[in-house]
C-alpha cells in the first residue's frame, strides 16, 4: 500500500499568486527526495473532488494518510490564513505527525502556535516565485 501525506495550503484560484506559491512549494517537496522519500504528497486542491471540508474530514478521520504538511502562510493577502490555522488545529489534535512550513520568521508566528517547529523557506526561493509570477502577470500589482 502506498504511503501518503496530505498537504494543506492557501490555494485561491488557479493562476493566483497564492496558487503559484503553493504549486512551487509542492514541486520542491516532491523533487527533494530526502524529505518525502517513499511518500506520495496529495495537496487538497489536486484531489478529484475539490471539497476541502470533505477531503480534510476524510484525511483526519481515516487511516489513508500517515501525516500532514501545512503550508502556513501565503504571498498575497493575509500572512496567516484563518482557514489554514483552523486546519492546523485539527491536525494537531489528530495525533498524527505533521510538518509546518512558512516563509516568515519564527518571531512573526502567532503566539498561540509559536512553540511548533516550523520549516523555514529561504527568501531567495520566495523572491524567485514572485519574480516568475510577475513576469507572467505584468499588468497586476501585488507588492
Amino acid at each position: 500500500m502506498e504511503k501518503k501525506i496530505f498537504m494543506i495550503a492557501v490555494t485561491d484560484d488557479a493562476g493566483s499568486l497564492n496558487r503559484e506559491y503553493t504549486n512551487a512549494i509542492y514541486e520542491l517537496l516532491t523533487t527533494e527526495t530526502r524529505f518525502v522519500d517513499g511518500y506520495k504528497i496529495e495537496p487538497h486542491y489536486m484531489k478529484p473532488v475539490h471539497d476541502l471540508y470533505q477531503s480534510l474530514n476524510d484525511a483526519l478521520r481515516g487511516e489513508e494518510y500517515e501525516g500532514y504538511i501545512v503550508l502556513l502562510d501565503c504571498l498575497e493577502g493575509e500572512v496567516y490564513n484563518p482557514n489554514v490555522m483552523f486546519e492546523l488545529g485539527a491536525i494537531f489534535y489528530s495525533k498524527k505527525p505533521y510538518v509546518v512550513i512558512s516563509s516568515h520568521p519564527k518571531e512573526s508566528i502567532p503566539f498561540d502556535i509559536n512553540t511548533i517547529n516550523v520549516l523555514s523557506i529561504p527568501h531567495i526561493i520566495i523572491d524567485y516565485i514572485k519574480e516568475c509570477f510577475s513576469r507572467f502577470n505584468k499588468d497586476k500589482q501585488y507588492f
